[in-house]
């Protein structure tokens, strides 16, 4: 059998394969007598489960089907915080393989900190908050109302920038908050995911971090960001997320910050706990608190930088050829040298 090996995230010829729609299926029924491989790490999903319930099923019926009829299987490689994930249950294992990597989008996160960002800096806490987004969906666009409806909005150094392209989110955006907001986020003022933040990054108590999504199990580069950075914070993001971090070894901010929403499985209610949190410290000695926490923060970052240097989370890529496995390998090295 042969091997088709598929990198959507490095390649500008595979990118139209990053979600599995009609186009990953007409490459599927060319294929044959072949092992195909979707290897995109950095991701949180195989790209079926932004569907609904109901149509990642019948998707994924397609594609078993059309794997049976032209004697391949499919590998994909992802990294979320879910080592069992049940989303997709009822694929068959024998045609669908899926392997779960959450620890690269670490490794990449550190190797484009490096790259990018300064050192940590302790600067003056003179704001409660920052809260970055760089495209605007619904728990995004959420949270921002119920900031400026609670007269919070002057407590935190905020953007809201590029709208999303979801057409769902862009309908319920026109009722919820749909104002842009710009700070100079680093290279060239842009919004780049991997730009270095400016100083005011380092100028407040709290990050409050939107996740990318609250539906699927992603910690993004922006929560990893925050602890390299060391800056304390609380996540806007999938049910269980601070759980998570807890169980990896970080501590959280449990003296000023009340997480028992990571629990509740419901975007208002998340949004509304959040808020809580700001309005009871918005008139703290930040500084005060922040210095209070400086053991937390560098606690955190040490265990980071032990997971993405732990051999451990190294996975075997001898199996794969061409140029662009490369760049992975390179990310992996850089973490492997790290002394800790």
């Amino acid at each position: 059998m042969n091997t088709k090996f598929i990198f959507p995230a490095a390649t500008s010829e595979h990118k139209k394969y990053m979600v599995v729609d009609k186009q990953f299926l007409i490459m599927l029924k060319e294929t044959k007598d072949t092992k195909i491989v979707h290897f995109q790490p950095e991701e949180h999903s195989a790209g079926i489960e932004y569907n609904s319930p109901e149509t990642m099923e019948k998707m994924c019926k397609k594609i078993e089907n059309l794997l049976r009829k032209n004697n391949c299987t499919l590998e994909f490689w992802i990294g979320n915080f879910i080592e069992n994930d049940q989303r997709l249950h009822y694929i068959d294992q024998n045609l669908i393989k899926i392997i779960n990597w959450p620890e690269y989008l670490m490794m990449l996160s550190y190797h484009n900190y490096t790259l990018h960002h300064k050192d940590p800096e302790y600067l003056p806490v003179d704001k409660l908050y920052t809260c970055l987004n760089r495209r605007q969906n619904y728990h995004r666009s959420l949270l921002m109302r119920e900031i400026f409806e609670n007269n919070i909005e002057n407590y935190g150094y905020i953007s809201f920038l590029r709208h999303t392209n979801n057409k769902s989110d862009s309908t319920r955006n026109t009722q919820l908050f749909s104002k842009k907001i710009v700070l100079d986020i680093g290279r060239g003022g842009t919004s780049q995911t991997w730009a270095p933040p400016g100083e005011y990054y380092h100028k407040s108590l709290i990050n409050v971090i939107t996740e990318t999504s609250t539906c699927i199990p992603d910690i993004s580069e922006k929560t990893w960001f925050s602890i390299l950075h060391k800056r304390p914070f609380m996540v806007l993001g999938y049910t269980g997320i601070h759980k998570k971090l807890r169980e990896m070894g970080f501590i959280l901010f449990d003296s000023i910050i009340d997480y028992s929403f990571d629990e509740i499985d419901n975007d208002d209610f998340k949004v509304n706990a959040i808020i809580d949190n700001l309005k009871r410290l918005k008139d703290c000695d930040y500084q005060k608190e922040f210095n209070k926490l400086i053991p937390i923060l560098e606690h955190n970052r040490l265990v980071f930088l032990k997971h993405i240097s732990n051999k451990d989370n190294f996975p075997d890529l001898s199996f794969f050829n061409g140029s662009w496995i490369q760049q992975y390998k390179r990310v992996m090295q850089e973490c492997a040298n790290i002394n800790v």
